[in-house]
């Protein structure tokens, strides 16, 4: 019985592969790719401020102004076994299984193995998304919080209270990851309350806010904490509106008035990033005879006023970053966190500083740095022609749209809710960064998991929809495949 036990595993398992050949045959692929980015960039990637704030985080695990503990926490765990090379491999897996969750849903939801393996191509072969994987940083982690969480919700046309609990707190974990997350609970609520009544919506809400409300208590009890997940939200959010903010009109104090309104005209200040991190920061906002939580205050407080004000100016910008990230190319300009970031270099590493920064970081979680040149030269050569152009989401988003507006009756009324709910989600992630910080194309990478599936579910029920709407010929006709929720 027991040597029978590894042969019926094998067979098992070779009929999953051999009911899903396609997305076996990516998968590997996938995997392939991922085992050269990680011998080519040992032991990781750095961006020179966040990752090394997550990883100083991860040494203390205490809830800081900036950014939630979720992902520090992340790091101090993997890093139990004294490697940073560890961080990526695991980040990497975490892509594969982003991918396969995909794949899984488009499948459960009715869609055949070609809707499912494109619906996981961009999650597994973007370039730039897997690049941000060799990176010490959360958005691998965030994206497939994310998605399990909206896997759980969606995988029954009237998803149980379990699921909606655990919908919820994966949620929530998310959000401590990144804050951004916190937005993708209306699209989930909104799913709950069409789909499941109010018992399940108020479930999944309670499921969501309680964790939040547990770290928030956490940080009000640090030195300048307050009953939030953050300090930061008005420093990011007063970045955002700095470059177009006109303060005539305004009632502000002298010393407001020095360190919030800048006197260049609109055209020649520099990007949002400057007034949050460089000279502005550093030099201006100490100026204010307050506390940190106190100066958090009064920068959303002007920013806010200055939306109040100057909202087509406000709208603007959050719209010119909105297509900007739907721009076919991914280019960035002088005011932009530039894409260099996110790219393969051959050398290594985009600076001295990043690669002088990643020899401390190895010296005290442990490690060795290296790479493997070739290895660089190809992922450079691929990160040119695989990566997933914003036009193809911008696209996705309008398959989403068009097939919840003429989805009607039969088979495409039934995955009305799914498809917006991936598509809402999708689209929240970059909306929210360009509404409350800065543009960055690292903030669309989690899209790449949410909007191709929309997009496809979309794609499928026009095309179940034309063929309803198509006149039978003569005689019988066999039905030809719809889109159909699996049980």
């Amino acid at each position: 019985m027991t040597l029978d036990r590894p042969a019926a595993l094998a067979r098992s398992l070779a009929g999953l592969i051999g009911r899903h050949r396609l997305f076996s045959a990516l998968l590997v692929a996938a995997a392939a790719l991922r085992v050269v980015v990680q011998i080519s960039y040992r032991p990781a990637l750095l961006f020179y401020g966040d990752s090394i704030a997550y990883l100083a985080n991860a040494a203390h695990l205490d809830p800081e102004s900036i950014r939630p503990a979720g992902y520090p926490a992340f790091l101090r765990a993997v890093l139990a076994v004294h490697d940073l090379a560890v961080v990526p491999a695991v980040q990497h897996v975490f892509g594969l299984v982003t991918g396969g969750l995909v794949y899984a849903l488009i499948r459960r939801l009715g869609g055949g193995p070609a809707a499912g393996s494109i619906a996981a191509a961009p999650v597994l072969f973007d370039a730039y998304d897997l690049n941000l994987e060799q990176h010490v940083l959360s958005e691998p982690l965030f994206t497939l919080l994310v998605v399990t969480a909206l896997v759980v919700l969606l995988w029954r046309s009237r998803p149980s209270p379990a699921a909606c609990v655990a919908t919820g707190i994966l949620l929530a974990v998310a959000a401590l990851t990144r804050s951004v997350g916190v937005a993708l609970i209306a699209p989930a609520l909104a799913f709950a309350i069409v789909r499941g009544g109010l018992v399940r919506t108020l479930a999944l809400a309670v499921a969501f806010a309680a964790p939040l409300a547990g770290y928030a208590t956490w940080y009000s009890t640090v030195p300048h904490g307050s009953f939030a997940l953050t300090g930061r939200d008005g420093y990011f959010l007063y970045g955002r509106v700095a470059d177009f903010a006109t303060c005539s009109g305004m009632h502000l104090s002298p010393v407001d008035r020095k360190v919030l309104c800048d006197p260049r005209p609109p055209a020649d200040r520099p990007s949002p990033n400057y007034y949050v991190w460089h000279q502005w920061s550093i030099h201006h906002y100490r100026r204010f005879p307050h506390t940190p939580s106190r100066r958090n205050a009064i920068l959303e407080s002007f920013a806010l006023g200055v939306i109040h004000r100057q909202p087509l100016a406000y709208a603007e910008t959050v719209l010119g970053d909105m297509a900007h990230y739907a721009s076919f190319r991914h280019s960035t300009g002088p005011l932009d966190e530039s894409i260099t970031q996110w790219q393969f270099h051959v050398d290594g590493h985009e600076s001295p500083r990043a690669l002088t920064r990643l020899v401390f970081e190895v010296q005290s979680w442990g490690g060795s740095v290296g790479g493997w040149h070739t290895g660089r030269r190809l992922l450079a050569d691929y990160q040119r022609v695989f990566y997933t152009p914003g036009t193809l989401l911008a696209i996705a988003v309008l398959l989403a749209l068009a097939a919840a507006a003429v989805g009607g009756t039969g088979a495409g009324r039934g995955l009305r809710a799914e498809t917006l709910t991936l598509a809402a989600a999708g689209v929240l992630l970059p909306l929210t960064a360009a509404m409350t910080s800065m543009f960055d194309f690292r903030y669309l990478f989690p899209a790449l998991a949410l909007l191709p599936a929309a997009g496809v579910l979309g794609a499928t029920t026009l095309a179940a929809r034309a063929r309803a709407l198509r006149p039978a010929g003569p005689g019988p006709v066999a039905p030809g495949p719809g889109l159909t929720r699996g049980r």
